[in-house]
């Protein structure tokens, strides 16, 4: 903190990422915080405090840059002041005729003095200006900032549709949150394999997560499908697209064709319904 700075901002929003902490975990926060803002360069070990802390840190180095921006505006302000102050009374000296004129001429600038108001406009221009000349500024990361979100479908998807993200876990938790909502098997871990596999999806322009869960949730065909899965969407580049082209909005029940297998004698074949295939058996 600035020196001579007694107090800073804590801001009401901080309260939705320190509410996802257990007590002991927010007690520490809070401990580290007041460390901070005294200078005290605390050391946080813990990798989900370090994460949890790293955006109130930089609110706080936003809110101290605007602090020092404001207080050399004054300053300045205040020298440019005292100048044609300086520059009113020797001129003021010149003309005075007699003593009287002398006193009321600095009764008017104590007045002045007390009187004058400084405006002071910081903008965000100013503050992004100042914080790229400090180096100890690092914008946060996409990852950072995914874990202090809300993991709700709309909180994961608007951050998918923002941010892009290459990493795993915005995908496979709004995956979760679809696969519970329509009995799919859930994804517990991303493997290496897996891993390889969405980021081979996630160079293609086609692959829109969202609107491939939209489009399965929509389709009649995947209904009770076990072999729909996380695994089939991303594990090569034509799964998915024919989720997006409607093939499964349709249901197979719905499909009037019979259904047939072939089954070959020697070098002859022949094509038989299920009664038949029954009727084989039993004989």
């Amino acid at each position: 903190m600035a020196e001579n700075k007694k107090s800073f901002v804590m801001y009401a929003d901080w309260l939705h990422t320190i509410r996802e902490l257990t007590d002991d975990e927010a007690g520490k926060i809070l401990k580290h915080l007041l460390s901070y803002v005294n200078d005290e360069n605390p050391i946080l070990e813990d990798r989900i405090l370090k994460l949890v802390f790293e955006p109130i840190k930089l609110q706080l180095k936003r809110d101290l840059v605007k602090y020092e921006i404001i207080r050399e505006k004054r300053s300045e302000a205040g020298k440019q002041g005292g100048l044609a102050s300086g520059h009113s009374r020797s001129k003021d000296k010149q003309n005075e005729a007699n003593e009287a004129n002398a006193l009321e001429t600095k009764q008017n600038e104590a007045n002045e003095a007390v009187n004058d108001n400084v405006t002071v406009t910081v903008n965000d221009t100013d503050i992004k200006d100042s914080m790229s000349k400090d180096k100890s500024y690092d914008e946060p990361s996409p990852e950072n900032k995914y874990f202090i979100i809300p993991k709700d479908g709309k909180s994961v998807s608007e951050f998918i549709t923002q941010f892009k993200p290459t990493f795993p876990d915005p995908y496979k938790t709004l995956w979760n949150i679809f696969a519970e909502k329509y009995s799919f098997a859930k994804v517990s871990k991303i493997t290496s394999k897996r891993l390889t596999s969405l980021k081979n999806r996630l160079k293609e322009n086609e692959f829109d997560f969202i609107e491939i869960l939209k489009m399965s949730g929509k389709s009649k065909g995947l209904t009770g499908a076990s072999w729909f899965s996380f695994d089939f969407l991303i594990s090569n580049d034509t799964n998915y697209i024919k989720v997006l082209e409607g093939k499964y909005l349709k249901s197979f029940i719905d499909d009037k064709k019979p259904f047939v297998k072939e089954i070959k004698y020697g070098a002859q074949s022949k094509q038989l319904t299920p009664e038949q295939l029954k009727a084989m058996s039993n004989g």
